[in-house]
């Protein structure tokens, strides 16, 4: 398993980024309080899912990856499920960002952040 914790804005904020199995993400988001129906649906549905656990129970967002996917694709939804896990926080802070830039700079702070965890070189293909 990788679990990363990313800060956002400020320490205050983070998200959790967690890749693993399928089986063993459905597990661990029970632990974080979400239902195991959602969690079961969604990691046997997508490749991916954000939830916003920040306003239900005021902690960080978590996005879930399945690790059995090519690298290539779970990096790519890392960064889209980002843009979901983003928004939770601008919610959740009441924070208008037209330009986009705190939420790109937000992102690649994620990716930054998951790009350490990861020797690419070891992952699975």
């Amino acid at each position: 398993m990788i679990q990363i914790t990313a800060p956002i804005f400020t320490e205050e904020y983070k998200i959790k980024v967690i890749i693993w199995t399928e089986e063993e993400i459905i597990k661990c988001l029970v632990k974080y309080w979400i239902e195991e129906d959602t969690a079961n649906l969604n990691t046997k549905r997508w490749r991916g899912s954000a939830y916003n656990t920040l306003s239900s129970i005021n902690k960080d967002p978590i996005i879930a990856i399945n690790w059995d996917l090519d690298y290539t694709i779970y990096l790519a939804t890392i960064a889209h499920e980002a843009c979901h896990a983003m928004d939770y926080i601008m919610e959740f802070l009441w924070v208008e960002d037209h330009s986009w830039e705190f939420r790109a700079h937000w992102i690649s702070s994620v990716m930054r952040h998951v790009l350490k965890k990861i020797d690419i070189n070891k992952v699975k293909e």
